[in-house]
Formats: C-alpha cells, structure tokens, sequence
C-alpha cells in the first residue's frame, strides 16, 4: 500500500535510507548525498548563533526584520562521497505560484509553493581534505540555456563526474564564506525574477568529511504579500522599529537589492 502522508512524516531519515538500499538505489544515484539540520537563531539562542545572524544583517545590508522572520541556519555534514547536484535554492514565482514563508500570510489558493530565498549566505565551518568546491556552471557565462546544461553527454547538472567543467568552483576553506543573490532587482529596490545564473552545486567530497551552514534571507517578490505577512508575525507594537515594512501603499518600498 501506499503511505499516508502522517506515515511519511514519521519516517526516520535512516529508516528512508535503508529503503532506498533495499531498492537498490545508491547514494551516488542521489541528487543530494547529505545530512543537515536547522538551528535556532531567535532570542534565547547561543549567543555564537545570534552573532551570526547580525554580521549576515551587516553583511547583506538588508532590513534587520527580514533576517529576524528568515529560515533558521541550516548546518550540513558532507561525508566522503558527499554531494550535491547543481541546483537553484530558490524557484521562480508565477501567478499561480506562492513562496513557502508568506503563503498562509497571503491566504491563497494556488496551488504551488517553492522557497523564496533572496540570499544566500554559505559559511564553510571546515576545509576540506578533498574534493567538495562549491560549483556554479554557469556563472559568467553570457546567455543561459537549459539546453546547454548538457551537451556531447556533458551534462553540468552532475556535480559527480562534471565538477571539473563548472565556470566557477570555490574551495572551501574554513572561515569562509559565499554571498549571492536568486534573485535580480526589479529596478524599483525590490525583488525580481529569479537570477538562472546563481545555479549552484557541491562537488563530491573525495577525502575527508566537509561541514557548511546555510543562512537563507526569505523575500517574497510580491512586496504586498511579505508586508502582510510580516506584519502579522511581527514583534509587539512597542518593540517594533523603523525598518519594518508597511501596508501603506503610499510609501515607497524600501531598497532592498544591493549591486554586488
């Protein structure tokens, strides 16, 4: 029979990969061979996780709010044999489309969701003996085509056995860290299309074991859509600031979108 979805949600990360050996699907067969979890970074958290919280706020130079209603820091464990084929960590938005963060807010019926992150923030926690660059295949390049991604059976999206042919890899280095935009500005201060360019991936890690966190700013390129929905998971009136967002449709929206 098939499992519900309760049976699903129970089912324990080990347990899932023992049924993937059973049906004789290896970890190289993957798109992503990895364990992570997510940390709290809100009040009462490790003072270690709040400082890196606020240097990523001084660092993107965007509203502290939109740091503060963002994605807890997600921390990855890459062991050998590790990887992560080249993806987008954000999807485009359609009508018919709604970001995950701000769709109860928005109170919608479509039927579609994807992760809005308008940033990416990659903190390297370890250098690597072996292996496990951050790749991004088409950076650089001057047009973008998805048929391009695979050509004479070179196919970029494979971070496995093409690492080697990405425009850019960056080597991690413990102490370091990556910045980029999904999106690009919409000219007005606020988010825009998705940005094909920032397609990424982690190269197999040969030797050793590579540890990352992630620190994803959520934006929602519908500018009254995050409004509304910061203003219904915001703090208390008197402990609110300046750089909230607003409803009034009066104001002009706040820059967000820095040029790099």
């Amino acid at each position: 029979g098939l499992l519900s979805l309760e049976e699903f949600r129970l089912l324990s990360n080990d347990a899932f990969q023992r049924f993937l050996l059973q049906r004789g699907v290896k970890k190289s067969q993957l798109v992503r061979n990895s364990r992570h979890t997510w940390l709290y970074q809100g009040k009462g958290a490790h003072r270690v996780l709040q400082e890196i919280k606020e240097r990523v706020t001084r660092l993107t130079r965007v509203p502290h709010t939109l740091v503060d209603l963002s994605e807890p820091l997600q921390v990855v464990r890459y062991e050998e044999g590790g990887h992560y084929h080249a993806h987008h960590d954000s999807g485009p938005v359609y009508p018919e489309t709604a970001c995950s963060h701000t769709r109860l807010a928005a109170n919608t019926s479509t039927p579609f969701e994807t992760s809005c992150r308008y940033i990416t923030v990659l903190f390297y926690l370890n250098s690597v003996d072996g292996g496990g660059e951050t790749a991004f295949p088409v950076a650089d390049n001057r047009t973008y085509d998805e048929v391009c991604l695979i050509q004479n059976d070179v196919d970029l999206m494979d971070t496995r056995r093409n690492c080697d042919k990405s425009n850019l890899r960056v080597r991690p280095t413990k102490g370091t860290a990556v910045f980029w935009y999904n999106y690009l500005s919409d000219g007005r201060g606020w988010v825009g299309v998705q940005d094909e360019y920032a397609l990424h991936g982690g190269c197999v890690v040969t030797r050793g074991t590579k540890w990352i966190a992630n620190k994803w700013i959520n934006v929602d390129p519908d500018y009254q859509r995050q409004a509304r929905y910061q203003q219904l998971v915001s703090q208390p009136p008197e402990e609110e600031n300046d750089e909230d967002l607003t409803m009034n449709t009066d104001i002009q929206k706040p820059s967000i979108h820095q040029d790099l």
